[in-house]
């Protein structure tokens, strides 16, 4: 008799005894009620669908939106680690530079940079001034540089 073939012990199996190298059908096997496969977990589902075609669709559809919001941030999670590492890794400022820059743009933190509106300060006017220093700049005049520079710094320009 095979302890692991007894019906008793592991559940599913098939109630035969071995003994002597013929099979004997045990005790146990003999009371087990037969099941019978039923289709209705297979129409269940078409049935549903059937009565409210809507509903089940956009369940679906809100299940497949899930599933591909799980999967994007797994696959920005995955990307913002490589990110970190080779920050720690960079050997050169400019290697650092381009993942910190690629880590702004996946953590979001470079949304500001598009928003001009501010309540910190002028916007038109720094904006002004920052033109006047380029034309100063392109037309190599150092001493309109310098007031531009002078009169924003001292005076909180904004």
């Amino acid at each position: 008799m095979s302890f692991l073939s007894d019906a008793a012990v592991l559940p599913g199996s098939t109630g035969l005894l071995h003994s002597n190298g013929s099979a004997v059908v045990s005790s146990s096997a003999q009371k087990r009620p037969r099941r019978t496969q039923s289709h209705a977990g297979l129409l269940a589902p078409l049935a549903r669908l059937v009565r409210d075609p809507v509903r089940s669709i956009a369940g679906s559809w809100g299940q497949c939106a899930v599933e591909e919001r799980n999967e994007r941030s797994r696959e920005d999670e995955n990307q913002r680690q490589i990110l970190y590492f080779r920050l720690k890794a960079a050997a050169t400022y400019d290697d650092w530079r381009t993942s910190a820059c690629k880590l702004d743009q996946v953590e979001g933190n470079d949304a500001w940079k598009l928003d001009d509106d501010s309540s910190e300060y002028n916007v038109e006017l720094v904006e002004a001034r920052l033109r006047q220093l380029d034309e100063a700049r392109i037309g190599c005049d150092v001493g309109r540089m310098l007031f531009l520079i002078r009169t924003s710094l001292t005076r909180g320009l904004g």
